[in-house]
């Protein structure tokens, strides 16, 4: 994936992903399940976001990566439809996590 200046295979941007949830203390996730990467071809601020989880109830995590590599965000939500993300209110996140749902 090519962002600005760089490129970065998938591996790459998983790892970046998964220090950066590290370093927000992100337990509620299990990461040993393969994540999904998406990518965005359109110039936009986010090059990719990068997701683990998914099945429907369970809560999943997705972190976005800005064009330079740099972790802009993550949102720790229940999966609604397999696919969607539905966000928790802060007061309702699980005890273990100490994230809040935006940063």
């Amino acid at each position: 994936m090519k962002g600005e200046g760089q490129e970065f295979t998938p591996q790459e941007l998983v790892q970046i992903a998964r220090q950066y949830a590290e370093s927000e203390h992100v337990t509620t996730v299990d990461f040993s399940s393969s994540p999904i990467i998406y990518v965005f071809f359109s110039r936009t601020p986010v090059l990719a976001l990068v997701r683990w989880g998914g099945k429907i109830g369970e809560l999943c995590l997705s972190v976005e990566i800005d064009q330079h590599g740099d972790p802009i965000r993550h949102i720790v939500a229940k999966s609604v439809c397999g696919t969607s993300l539905l966000a928790i209110p802060k007061e309702e996140m699980p005890v273990s996590s100490s994230s809040d749902l935006f940063r």
